[in-house]
């Protein structure tokens, strides 16, 4: 089973583009998951059509929230010839969970799943 479950605070504002032909929205953006006594690991996340408007009209940097979603694995060559792998969360659900806030505040999400 390829299920993903994620709380985090948004590292920049999310981007978002539209496909060529359907002009579905695709939005991106990066998220800090902190996990108790460690730093920050970092996920990209991939979000499709009404979801990923809404992700761009109301989610800012530094804003926590939580993703349910799948691993999709990438691979692409540079423009040096090396084949490079990377791993993309695309998103089947979000949740907006508040601003930025304390810290403590932080561990009511770690728990949320």
């Amino acid at each position: 089973m390829n299920e993903v479950h994620l709380v985090g605070r948004a590292g920049k504002e999310p981007e978002v583009r539209y496909t060529e032909g359907e002009g579905k929205a695709v939005a991106t953006v990066s998220i800090a998951v902190k996990a108790r006594g460690d730093k920050p690991h970092w996920f990209n996340l991939t979000v499709w059509e009404k979801t990923a408007e809404i992700l761009v009209k109301y989610v800012h940097k530094g804003h926590y929230l939580a993703v349910k979603g799948r691993i999709k694995q990438d691979k692409w060559v540079d423009g040096d010839g090396e084949e490079r792998v990377g791993m993309t969360i695309v998103v089947e659900k979000l949740t907006l969970c508040n601003s930025k806030s304390s810290e403590s505040e932080q561990s009511d999400y770690d728990d949320a799943f």
